[in-house]
């Protein structure tokens, strides 16, 4: 199982993409009876005076959300590094853990 990446741009952020986003990813995670291990966490950065705004599935998570995935134009991704910009957005908090684990 693989991780997944949605990638939103400043455009798409000012129009309110990701609310838009978590409202779904929200959906699926309470409909499926919270499922152990579904884990969706957002990164925004800036570049050129930009924002960009990634959202990362656990593979869990993608598993669930392949539909959101596709629309959003998704990626497979490598699992995101821990920084101190990266937060958990759905799911449970204590399966953070996928971060940190190898």
């Amino acid at each position: 199982m693989n991780w997944y990446k949605i990638t939103l741009d400043d455009e798409q952020i000012m129009h309110g993409a990701p609310i838009h986003l978590l409202h779904k990813i929200q959906s699926v995670y309470e409909s499926n009876q919270t499922p152990t291990d579904f884990c969706v966490f957002k990164e925004m950065t800036a570049e050129d005076e930009k924002s960009i705004y990634f959202v990362y599935f656990s593979p869990v998570a993608s598993e669930y959300c392949r539909e959101i995935i596709a629309a959003y134009g998704g990626k497979k991704c490598n699992k995101p590094s821990l920084t101190e910009d990266l937060s958990d957005w759905v799911g449970e908090r204590k399966y953070s853990w996928y971060l940190t684990s190898a």
